[in-house]
């Protein structure tokens, strides 16, 4: 039976080009810092600003394969969550769920082995392994974590880990579980990048989502991990309500009049039993290309909502696929908190989209305070 409960972000861990610590991110938001340069790593393959993990810092090599460079800041957000939130070492292993949204996993070792097949003469599938599955991160992670509730993977493009993290809130109010670990993760590899090239989507310069010089998007890389739990402290964001919707209209086009976009904010506010007017803060999917900016901003519209609210985020931080959903829901959540110590008295809200190639659209209602 689903349960009406408070579910909470009561903990966050994060590699990213805004930031490896809360401090640290909400010192560049409040900056407006953009965190994209022109890469040195991929000079010889993409002339478009990118925003890359500062892998040095972390004590990774970036010269690894885009699979393990993946596993290793995985692993690390996690850690940092085990090592930092004492309410999660009070769970059974068996009660604590693992949510992972990535689209890049298993990129580089399947086109390896598609090379060593084309070499070899031996068939694609004689060579498959399990390390080229989406999943393996989720399993290795689980594993390494002795994690033995539910593990799911999803893998809907760019919404793939704000869907994580419906399941994960799902999972909590059916009482499945008592902790959610959701991670939202992509790293930056030349497959990602080349796809984007072909398909005209990057912009050379510095993009500039929601406004008439947007010419594309700028790719970057993140790793965060989310902690979720029942929780009725006021210190902590919560998940207020939750809309995804399948539109099926294209594979990397949304519908051009965004209505399916609309219909997910708008559900999600219902569900939320919140006006459009109540929101303080909208974090749009905002990716700075010409079709999603104008279908979203059509969508927005119908809110009749004063547009000053919007924040596009990738402006500053790039997009990083599969995981930004889960960075931008931190974002968002940081800077509620702002606003919510300007009002302490008052209940605020925010609203989050994420849309991803093939129609996946979801909307997150985020609140803070009035408890």
């Amino acid at each position: 039976m689903r349960e009406t409960a408070n579910i909470a972000i009561s903990a966050f861990a994060l590699a990213s080009n805004m930031g490896c610590s809360a401090e640290e991110l909400r010192s560049n938001l409040r900056n407006q810092t953009r965190a994209l340069s022109y890469s040195h790593r991929f000079a010889d393959r993409i002339s478009s600003p990118l925003g890359e993990i500062p892998w040095e810092r972390l004590g990774i090599d970036p010269a690894l394969e885009s699979d393990e460079l993946l596993y290793q800041a995985c692993q690390r957000v996690t850690q940092i969550l085990f090592d930092e939130a004492a309410e999660l070492r009070t769970v059974s292993n068996n009660r604590i769920g693992l949510f992972v949204g990535t689209t890049t996993s298993g990129v580089s070792g399947f086109f390896q082995l598609a090379a060593r097949a084309k070499n070899s003469g031996l068939s694609v599938e004689s060579l498959l392994h399990p390390s080229m599955q989406q999943s393996f991160v989720a399993k290795q992670l689980a594993r390494a974590f002795k994690i033995q509730g539910p593990v799911y993977t999803f893998s809907s493009s760019c919404a793939a880990s704000a869907q994580a993290l419906l399941m994960a809130d799902d999972a909590l109010r059916m009482n499945w579980i008592d902790a959610a670990i959701v991670i939202g993760a992509d790293v930056l590899n030349p497959v990602t990048l080349h796809g984007f090239d072909c398909l005209q989507l990057l912009d050379p310069n510095y993009c500039e989502p929601f406004t008439k010089a947007r010419a594309g998007i700028n790719l970057s890389e993140s790793a965060v991990a989310l902690l979720l739990q029942k929780s009725d402290d006021s210190r902590h964001t919560r998940i207020g309500s939750h809309a995804a919707l399948s539109e099926a209209h294209h594979m990397t086009q949304p519908s051009p009049h965004g209505e399916w976009m609309g219909q997910a904010m708008h559900r999600a506010l219902a569900k939320a039993k919140v006006n459009a007017n109540e929101l303080s803060l909208i974090n749009p999917h905002g990716t700075g290309t010409e079709a999603n900016d104008a279908c979203e901003m059509q969508a927005i519209e119908t809110l009749g909502v004063s547009l000053d609210k919007v924040f596009p985020s990738k402006r500053f931080t790039g997009h990083s696929l599969g995981a930004s959903g889960a960075l931008e829901i931190v974002m968002s959540s940081l800077m509620l908190e702002d606003l919510h110590e300007r009002n302490p008295n008052e209940k605020i809200f925010a609203l989050k989209n994420s849309f991803g190639f093939g129609g996946a659209n979801v909307s997150l209602v985020l609140e803070r305070g009035g408890l």
